[in-house]
């Protein structure tokens, strides 16, 4: 028997759809309204939320105005599977979001039939996970995961160096790492679902399903993501998006858009699940697509995206700024922030689309022209500045002349391009006085309108001095010819602030010249300022600028400066040594150096720290001994750009006889050093000189450098060293062993005698292992070692380990030490799930938790459990709130202060309810009240 229940809200959908597009529904879908396509969903059991999933795609799909959507509903798991019956002959479409018990025969001969005939199918997200032994659905879906998949279900399939690979080894089949953005990749950009898509967009937090394997057979990959290692990926290209064909069905194969917890799914609300959901299920039910691509599609044109670039429609329909400007209309300053960020997201989204950006701005000068409020009219400017053109500023030009209404107005005609918005700008200048008068000023200047200049000339030489003194700035702005012209005449007739603002906007006159190629008119102006009675700033900007045009004496005017005994001309000259010197003629400054006042030194140093040749580097080290300490410091910071191999021994000699920031400076040099052979000169140092501060040093260089080749030389300092120099050398291992170094840390680990030894080296066994980019399979050189392990004090030390590599494959060890009738061997496996990495041994550590007799493991089982549930923080608030409050029987003070720190993560009514039931309590009253106040203003915030 199916179940069925049908949601029509066809027009609805047709018209705001059709209004986000700024067209009618018709035209959207193509020239005719189409044949309506009945669709069925399948659902009732999975492993994800359906009960959340099933009604947001039967949403989505009747909202669109192309489906009607049913859906069919199975007896829950375990139950009778012979009443469930599906007649798919009225359908054209069927979308599964199922995942569980097998389907009664006739079901599937039902299902098989329907596809070969030629009817749609769109195989939603965890609906890959079903039917693993089911060989027809397999060909059919192309890839699945999880089940016991692996390698008999077929090959790994992904994409790798634009194009597909099929990988047939071993191994489990289905995998996620964390819930993340990412980002989508287009593959082929002329298939019907994705043409016209842009090649790159957002999706928003979800799963990015990897390691899918299967038949794969007449499988088309439209689209892949990157499973990023940093968020416990495979490293690869996985594929997100593909079609199969079947007999004569066309299957479309979505694996995002996870849905799970109690809230709106952001996967599920995100624009490019949406819209691809929609279109691939348009391909699979009549093989073409009619739909446009919305505005606000989460396009990505650089390399990699960002939160940003995500796009949502709230209720899975497209915004209507037709309802949000009503928001605005009566929105006053400091009041509903919300509305004005739902503006703000409706105009960025559609920056990248020229027909919705116009329509919008129609609908947005409308909205200027009637009775609002002021703060919506400033709202309405704001965004019309990022999309207006020649047809707002007709309507702005009118709001210019109002007190209210001008900064507004200005604010967006001073970025709108053309000749209209700067022709109403010069045109009411003359006519208006006061901050009306300034602010046109202030925004003809942000224009860069040249037009202007002659009517700014009479503003400058007026008796207003504020006004003047705005126009010097604009004209500044503007640097035409013209603008340099009035600015050098006005020069020698302000005075005061008018004269400094002159000066200063003739220096971008001159550096505009520059930029243009013209030397001798940027040099008459920068002499102009050199010579006048000016603030030193300007003087020193006018020198650089005058070396900057002196082509071929550059050099010699540097060096006048430097020789000559106004130390002011110093940092202007020793500025430009960079752009003027190359390594034939930077000996030509060296010289000078030692003999310039310290301040001087310390830029000059700076300076030809991007110089290497022999000369340089020989000055530098003799200032590293110079008694002025921050000229030693500059030079210690040079000798990391300039130094050579020859310099390591230097370096850390000076490391190890200095302390404080000096010892710092020369670590820092000696571990940037770039150059050949300094490697080699360490590694040749740490096995010759064994001095132990200098050895300190050298072990610290090795790790911190990741010199590979160092490795056996760390393992015997992490032997037979001093206590610090060990520990150092354990620590460098972290960086500079790799995965198939394990094998041989882990022996090194049982024969440590020193707890800190031990504990560093687990530490850094984890580490190591963290370079697997698969989770499973990181224990997997401490599981074969320890399977040659009797003794109890490497049982224990290899346990704890495990519980810092947190390999959930090496869980059914630890679970079996707990029964261990070794109380050191218990102890340790407690310890080890305490400290495991995430939330998966969460259930273990709340059963020993209320089980255990031994108090000390009580104690840590039940805050490591408090510490797992905040290391879920996209977790449902209700969820994590109710885990709290389940072991509040059991919990000490101490352990619900740890709970009340990390209430404030999951801020909900619930929370704010929890914190206020422990205030009640003296020993953690302080905790709830901070608690209370945090969550209450993330509340407000939300």
């Amino acid at each position: 028997m199916m179940r069925t229940k049908k949601t029509v809200r066809l027009l609805g959908g047709m018209v705001i759809l059709g209004f986000m597009l700024g067209m009618n529904a018709p035209h959207m879908l193509g020239s005719h309204a189409p044949e309506i396509i009945k669709t069925l969903i399948i659902t009732g059991q999975n492993n994800h939320n359906w009960k959340v999933s099933s009604p947001i795609l039967e949403q989505i799909l009747d909202d669109s105005g192309l489906f009607e959507a049913d859906i069919a509903t199975s007896p829950p798991k375990g139950g009778n599977m012979a009443e469930f019956s599906i007649d798919f002959m009225p359908y054209q479409l069927v979308v599964l979001d199922y995942n569980g018990d097998d389907w009664p025969d006739p079901v599937k001969k039902g299902f098989l039939d329907f596809v070969r005939s030629g009817g749609g199918v769109v195989v939603y997200h965890a609906a890959d996970n079903a039917f693993p032994k089911w060989k027809e659905f397999n060909r059919i879906i192309g890839l699945g995961g999880w089940g016991n998949r692996d390698e008999k279900s077929g090959p790994y399939v992904f994409w790798q160096k634009d194009k597909v690979v099929s990988d047939s080894s071993p191994g489990v089949g289905g995998y996620h790492g964390d819930q993340h953005a990412f980002m989508v990749v287009n593959r082929d950009t002329s298939h019907p679902i994705t043409q016209g898509l842009p090649e790159k967009w957002m999706q928003a937090r979800d799963e990015l399903y990897s390691l899918l394997r299967g038949p794969g057979e007449n499988m088309h990959i439209l689209a892949t993501a990157y499973s990023d290692p940093a968020t416990r990926g495979t490293g690869r290209d996985e594929p997100v998006l593909f079609t199969i064909t079947y007999g004569k069905g066309r299957i479309f194969h979505t694996v995002i858009g996870h849905a799970m917890g109690d809230g709106p799914p952001p996967a599920m609300q995100s624009v490019g699940f949406i819209v691809t959901f929609l279109r691939g299920a348009e391909w699979a039910a009549t093989g073409k697509v009619t739909q446009k691509i919305p505005g606000d599609f989460p396009a990505v044109y650089r390399d990699s995206g960002t939160p940003d670039d995500i796009r949502f429609w709230p209720d899975y329909r497209p915004p209507d700024l037709k309802k949000i400007l009503e928001r605005v209309a009566t929105y006053d300053y400091g009041k509903d922030e919300e509305v004005l960020a739902q503006l703000r997201d409706y105009v960025r989204a559609l920056r990248n689309s020229p027909e919705s950006k116009k329509t919008c701005e129609k609908i947005l000068v409308r909205f200027l022209e009637s009775d609002v409020t002021l703060a919506a009219k400033q709202a309405a400017c704001r965004h019309l500045r990022e999309i207006g053109s020649a047809a707002s500023v007709p309507v702005l030009g009118k709001m210019l002349l109002g007190l209210e209404t001008s900064d507004m107005a200005r604010y967006a005609l001073e970025k709108i391009p053309g000749a209209e918005a700067e022709r109403i700008l010069v045109k009411e200048l003359a006519g208006t006085d006061g901050k009306i008068r300034l602010g046109i000023i202030d925004s003809l200047g942000n224009s860069e309108a040249r037009s202007s200049v002659s009517h700014l000339a009479k503003v400058i030489s007026g008796s207003d001095e504020t006004a003047a003194i705005a126009s010097a700035m604009a004209l500044g702005q503007i640097a035409s010819p013209e603008a340099s012209v009035l600015l050098s005449h006005s020069l020698g007739q302000a005075s005061g602030e008018l004269k400094d603002q002159v000066a200063f906007s003739l220096l971008k006159c001159a550096g505009r010249y520059l930029d243009s190629g013209d030397s001798q008119e940027a040099i008459k102006i920068y002499e102009l300022l050199i010579q006048s009675e000016l603030p030193l700033p300007i003087r020193q900007a006018a020198i650089m600028g005058q070396i900057a045009s002196s082509g071929d004496l550059a050099r010699k005017v540097i060096v006048d400066a430097l020789k000559g005994k106004n130390q002011d001309w110093h940092a202007p000259a020793i500025a430009m040594v960079k752009n003027f010197y190359d390594t034939s003629t930077i000996q030509e400054v060296v010289p000078f150096l030692p003999n310039l006042p310290a301040e001087s030194q310390i830029q000059l140093l700076q300076a030809l720290s991007h110089f290497r040749v022999e000369g340089v580097r020989v000055s530098i080290v003799s200032a590293v001994k110079n008694p002025d300490p921050l000229v030693r410091m500059a030079a210690i910071k040079a000798l990391e750009a300039v130094g050579n191999y020859t310099v390591v021994e230097f370096l850390v000699s000076h490391a190890a006889q200095s302390k404080g920031k000096e010892q710092l400076a020369a670590r820092a040099s000696l571990w940037a050093l770039r150059c050949s052979r300094a490697n080699s000169t360490i590694l040749t140092n740490l096995v010759k000189n064994l001095d132990e501060a200098v050895q300190h040093e050298l072990i610290l260089a090795v790790g911190e450098r990741r010199i590979k080749e160092g490795l056996n030389l760390l393992l015997s300092r992490a032997q037979y060293s001093s206590d610090r120099n060990r520990l150092l050398a354990i620590r460098g291992l972290k960086n500079i062993a790799s995965p198939s170094d394990l094998p041989l840390l882990a022996n090194l680990l049982l024969g440590m005698k020193m707890d800190a030894d031990q504990m560093e080296m687990a530490s850094t066994i984890a580490s190591v292992a963290y370079l697997i980019p698969l989770p499973i399979g990181r224990a997997r050189a401490i599981m074969d070692t320890l399977e040659s392990v009797t003794d109890v004090n490497g049982l224990i030390l290899l346990y704890r380990t495990l519980g810092k590599i947190g390999d959930d494959s090496s869980l059914p060890v630890i679970r079996a030490a707990l029964t261990d009738e070794n109380s050191d061997v218990k102890d340790a496996a407690v310890r080890a799930l305490a400290e495991w990495p995430t939330e998966t041994v969460k259930e273990d550590l709340l059963h020993i938790a209320r089980t255990s007799e031994v108090p000390v493991h009580k104690i840590l089982a039940l805050q490591a459990y408090i510490r797992k549930i905040g290391m879920e923080p996209y977790r449902s608030p209700e969820s994590a709130v109710r885990s709290f409050q389940d072991v509040l029987d059991i919990a000490r003070s101490e352990d619900k202060k740890l709970i009340l720190g990390t209430l404030p993560t999951f801020a909900s009514p619930d929370a704010l309810e929890l914190a206020q039931t422990l205030l009640q309590e003296k020993e953690v009253e302080a905790e709830a009240q901070l608690a209370i106040q945090k969550i209450k203003e993330k509340l407000q915030k939300d």
